[in-house]
C-alpha cells in the first residue's frame, strides 16, 4: 500500500445524488479546503456519491467520516472518472484511497486491506470493506500520481444477513444493493485480500478472504511501471474460505532486488466466480532484501 505524501492545497467537488440519478459535475468547489484533517471535508453521508478532482500534482483530498458503533463494517466504493489519461509514464492516471485514523496513520497498519491499490483508468474501480473496532471518526485519504485524475466515492453501512455476524476487519461481502440503477456501477466484492507489511526476500505472501466459489484466482506481480510479469501463480475450482498464496520473484527480479535493496510490485488479483462477472483487485507491495 502507498505510503501517503504531505498534500498542498486540494479541490474536492462534491456532488448529492439521488438514488437513480446521475447529475454531471458541479462547475462550483463546495468543498473548500480539504488539504489536511483539521479541514477535512465532510462527515460523508452513507449512500450519496462525491465526486472529486485533483487540482496539484501533491494534492490528497481529506474526506471525514463517522462511525457509529464498535464492530460496525463499512463498504467503500472508488471510481476513478477520467476520461482520455495523459499520463507520460503510461500509468493509467491511478488514484488511492486508504482510510486512516486521526492521527494519519493507516488502519491496519501499512499494507493492510484498508485502501485500494491503483484504481487507473482502464480498472475504473475498486472497493474497501472494513470492520471497525471502535467508534469515532476516521477519514478517507485520496491520493494520486501526479496526474490531476478524477475520481468518485459512495460507501455504505454493510448490515450482517439474519444468522451472520460480521467478519474481522478486512470486510465482508456485503448485502445485495437496493433496486435501482447505482449512480457509478461496481461490482460486489467477490475476494478481499490483505497484504502483511515489511515482507522480506524474493517473495511476496497474500492473505485472501474468498466470499464464493471461483472458476479460476490468478495473481501477478510486476515491477512498478513495469509491465514485465516477476511472478504468476494461478489456481482453478477455488472453494469459498481464507487462504495464503506465495509469489517466489523471477531470477531477474531477484537480481533487482539483491541489487537495489528495496523493490516496489504491482500485485493484480483477477477472480473470476462460477457465476457472475470476473473482479480485479490490485495492490502496490514494497519488498525489502533479507
Amino acid at each position: 500500500m502507498r505510503r501517503l505524501r504531505l498534500a498542498l492545497a486540494g479541490v474536492l467537488v462534491v456532488v448529492l445524488v439521488p438514488v437513480g440519478a446521475f447529475p454531471p459535475l458541479a462547475p462550483a468547489d463546495v468543498a473548500g479546503p480539504d488539504d489536511s484533517l483539521s479541514q477535512a471535508f465532510g462527515p460523508l453521508v452513507p449512500g450519496t456519491l462525491y465526486r472529486g478532482a485533483f487540482t496539484r500534482p501533491a494534492d490528497v483530498d481529506y474526506l471525514a467520516f463517522d462511525v457509529a458503533q464498535a464492530g460496525q463494517t463499512l463498504h467503500f466504493d472508488v471510481a476513478n472518472t477520467v476520461r482520455g489519461c495523459t499520463s507520460e509514464n503510461l500509468t493509467g492516471c491511478p488514484v488511492y484511497a486508504t482510510l486512516i485514523d486521526g492521527q494519519e496513520r493507516q488502519l491496519g497498519g501499512e499494507g493492510s486491506a484498508a485502501g485500494t491499490g491503483p484504481v487507473t483508468e482502464d480498472a475504473a474501480q475498486d472497493v474497501i470493506d472494513w470492520t471497525f473496532d471502535t467508534p469515532g471518526r476516521y477519514y478517507v485519504a485520496m491520493d494520486s500520481d501526479g496526474d490531476l485524475p478524477t475520481y468518485s466515492l459512495r460507501y455504505r453501512v454493510v448490515t450482517p444477513s439474519a444468522g451472520t455476524t460480521a467478519g474481522p476487519a478486512g470486510g465482508q461481502d456485503p448485502p445485495a444493493p437496493p433496486p435501482g440503477p447505482p449512480p457509478v456501477a461496481l461490482a460486489a466484492p467477490i475476494v478481499s485480500l490483505a497484504i502483511a507489511p515489511g515482507q522480506r526476500g524474493p517473495a511476496v505472501r497474500v492473505r485472501l478472504r474468498i466470499g464464493r466459489a471461483l472458476r479460476s484466482l490468478t495473481l501477478e506481480l510486476s515491477p512498478l511501471g513495469s509491465a514485465t510479469l516477476a511472478a504468476r501463480r494461478r489456481a482453478s475450482a477455488v472453494g469459498p474460505g481464507r487462504r495464503t498464496m506465495t509469489l517466489r520473484l523471477d531470477a531477474r527480479t531477484r537480481a533487482q532486488l539483491a541489487r537495489r535493496g528495496r523493490l516496489r510490485l504491482r500485485l493484480r488479483v483477477v477472480a473470476v466466480p462460477v457465476r457472475g462477472p470476473a473482479q480485479t483487485l490490485r495492490r502496490t507491495v514494497s519488498l525489502v532484501r533479507r
